[in-house]
C-alpha cells in the first residue's frame, strides 16, 4: 500500500470521496455505501464539514465505528456547516417522490442552485480550532490522518495560521497537512 504523504501512514490507493453521505432518511444508505467500500478493501475516506449539508462526517464516524484502525481520514477545515441544513433536508426528503418522478429537474434545480455560488471561506486560528474540534466529535476520532484547508487562497495563508496548524499537528490531533483547493486558487 502507498504511503500517505506527511503522515507515515499507508494506505489504498483508491480513496472513498464523502461528498454524497448524508444523514437524515439517507443515513442507513450512507452507512451501507462506506460499509461496501470498507468490505471491498478501501482503506482511506476523505470528507469535509459542509459534505453531505452539514452531516458526512457524522455518517462516516458511525459507520466507521470499530473500523477505525487501518484506515486513513482526511477532513477539511476553512468551508463551514451550510446553515439551516436539517430544514434543507427535510425540504428535500419530503420533495422526494417528485424528484424519482423528473430525475432532469433535479438535475436542473441542484445545478442551478450552485451556479455562480461564491463559497466563504475561514481561516482564523479560532475558526480552525473549533473546527478541528468539532470534526474529531463528528468523525468519532482522536486524530485526523490528514487535514486539507479547503479552498484556501494564497493570500489566506499567513503566519498565524501556520502557527495554528502546526499547533494542531503538534498536539496529534491532526498527523499531516495539505489543501483541498482549486486550480485557480492555487496560482
Amino acid at each position: 500500500m502507498p504511503q500517505l504523504p506527511g503522515c507515515g501512514h499507508s494506505t489504498t490507493a483508491l480513496g472513498f470521496g464523502c461528498s454524497s453521505l448524508s444523514g437524515g432518511t439517507s443515513r442507513g444508505h450512507s452507512i451501507r455505501l462506506v460499509h461496501a467500500a470498507h468490505d471491498a478493501g478501501i482503506r482511506h475516506f476523505d470528507v469535509a464539514r459542509s459534505y453531505g449539508m452539514g452531516t458526512a462526517e457524522d455518517v462516516l464516524g458511525q459507520a466507521l465505528k470499530g473500523r477505525r484502525q487501518g484506515v486513513t481520514l482526511a477532513t477539511k477545515v476553512g468551508i463551514d456547516r451550510p446553515r439551516h441544513a436539517w430544514a434543507i433536508m427535510t425540504a428535500r426528503s419530503l420533495a422526494a417522490p417528485l424528484r424519482r418522478l423528473v430525475p432532469a429537474l433535479t438535475r436542473s434545480v441542484g445545478a442551478s442552485a450552485y451556479t455562480g455560488l461564491k463559497v466563504h471561506t475561514r481561516f482564523e486560528p479560532q475558526f480552525v480550532e473549533a473546527s478541528v474540534t468539532d470534526s474529531l466529535r463528528r468523525l468519532r476520532t482522536d486524530y485526523v490522518d490528514l487535514l486539507l484547508l479547503h479552498e484556501v487562497s494564497a493570500e489566506q495563508v499567513n503566519d498565524t495560521l501556520l502557527s495554528c496548524l502546526d499547533a494542531l499537528r503538534r498536539r496529534g490531533l491532526v498527523r499531516a497537512l495539505g489543501t483541498g483547493t482549486s486550480y485557480e486558487n492555487t496560482v
